[in-house]
């Protein structure tokens, strides 16, 4: 005897829904939990990495559509395409979004550019998840948010950049978002990143890291699998919430892991007029659970230097 197949509807949190057909006494479709990582940089990968080595589904938002061994599925194209989302509410459920578009590579000193990548885009990001409920996100900020003197959490920011103001409006309207639709929210301002690279080191936009012919910048850093381990931390500190908005500096947490005459060549901390960057890592210890390895900077700082003075 033939079945008789019904048709059947499944709810989105976004308030649309999933026809199909069902024998009439099927379980509804259970769409896999993912968590959504967005950018094109080294600490993009890394996060992805960390999540689906835990056993997570991941999907990434690529600008370049890079394939991802880690990934479920990579989107190619910007935060900023809607049709992304909506795909992503029909073929998941979200869990959260990790967001780190806002630090992928971008001319520093071209306003356009600087407000249409960080500020634009980051705004049609979140219309459209507000559209779809809201979810719990993390989203990566910069050092070079704050002013030179005051440097630390809760401190006046006052950039001396475009790439840092541009930064700081993303964070007012994360905030206002979270806020209205009472999201979780991880703020995570992040200080110069290690990334190895071809036996020296980088920042995440690739740029080389070299010494300078004299002092010209002190500033705090952290290497980058210390700074991919804190938006691990991150993630499940926002799942355990119903609603907070909360801002972390993760960095080493002193100065001493950056050896006197080392200074990027540029990266998103360039040009910002800023001589003395010391992240706060107390909040991001004792809320996150996440303490830097200071060792591992100053040893990265140390290799780097050996290997310069034996060039």
């Amino acid at each position: 005897m033939a079945e008789t197949m019904v048709k059947r509807q499944h709810l989105l949190g976004d308030g649309r829904r999933i026809l199909y057909y069902g024998d009439g006494t099927s379980a509804p479709v259970r769409l896999p939990l993912v968590t959504v990582v967005t950018g094109s940089n080294p600490l993009a990968r890394g996060i992805a990495r960390a999540l689906g080595q835990k056993g997570m589904v991941v999907a990434v938002i690529d600008r370049y559509g890079r394939q991802d061994p880690w990934a479920h599925r990579v989107f190619q194209g910007s935060v900023a395409v809607r049709e992304i989302w909506e795909v992503l509410a029909h073929q998941y459920r979200i869990r959260s979004v990790i967001h780190t578009a806002s630090l992928d590579r971008v001319d520093p000193a071209d306003l356009r550019a600087v407000f249409s990548r960080t500020v634009g885009e980051g705004m049609a990001m979140l219309n459209a998840l507000e559209e779809m409920g809201g979810v719990p996100m993390v989203a990566a900020s910069h050092a070079s948010v704050y002013s030179v003197e005051d440097y630390r959490e809760p401190a006046r920011l006052a950039p001396l950049s475009i790439y840092g103001e541009n930064l700081r409006q993303l964070e007012q309207q994360l905030r206002l978002f979270a806020g209205r639709g009472q999201w979780p929210l991880a703020l995570l301002r992040v200080f110069q990143t290690l990334a190895p690279q071809d036996g020296g080191l980088s920042d995440l936009w690739g740029a080389p890291l070299v010494p300078a012919a004299r002092p010209v910048l002190q500033q705090d850093s952290v290497p980058l699998d210390d700074a991919v381990n804190a938006f691990v931390c991150a993630e499940e500190y926002v799942m355990s919430l119903k609603t907070s908005s909360t801002v972390f500096d993760i960095g080493s947490g002193g100065l001493a892991a950056l050896p006197e005459g080392v200074m990027p060549v540029w990266g998103p901390h360039a040009g910002s007029g800023s001589r003395h960057w010391q992240a706060d890592t107390g909040p991001a210890g004792d809320k996150l659970g996440w303490w830097p390895n200071s060792e591992a900077a100053a040893t990265l700082w140390g290799n780097l230097k050996t290997r310069e003075d034996s060039l």
